[in-house]
């Protein structure tokens, strides 16, 4: 019986001491130091991505993007195929008369 009650008083001890040495260390301020630099700021934010693309969430502006996308790696069925469902869907005149021109740029090659 006393060989049981040191073991309970040993683990209570354990514990409360655990949770005090926890206590003291989440105290101390940690100053993290890490071994690698961080990148540099630009002035843009958007610098490694082509000019001109829409940013903003606008359905027929990303398809409109994704057909340009197409035409520049030369994919011109897929950008042909894009252009079309533009043509047929947009309601935005400007896009719709991009769509044409790049269609125009796609049947003379």
């Amino acid at each position: 019986m006393d060989l049981l009650f040191i073991a309970i008083v040993s683990v209570l001890s354990g514990v409360l001491i655990a949770l005090i040495y926890i206590q003291i260390n989440s105290k101390k301020k940690k100053n993290t130091s890490y071994d690698f630099n961080e990148a540099a700021d630009s002035s843009s934010s958007v610098d490694g991505l082509p000019k001109g693309l829409s940013i903003e969430n606008n359905y027929d502006e990303q398809q409109m993007d994704l057909a340009i996308t197409y035409f520049e790696m030369q994919d011109y069925s897929n950008c042909k195929i894009m252009l079309d469902d533009i043509i047929k869907m947009t309601e935005d005149s400007n896009i719709k008369k991009s769509a044409m021109s790049l269609l125009g740029k796609i049947q003379n090659k």
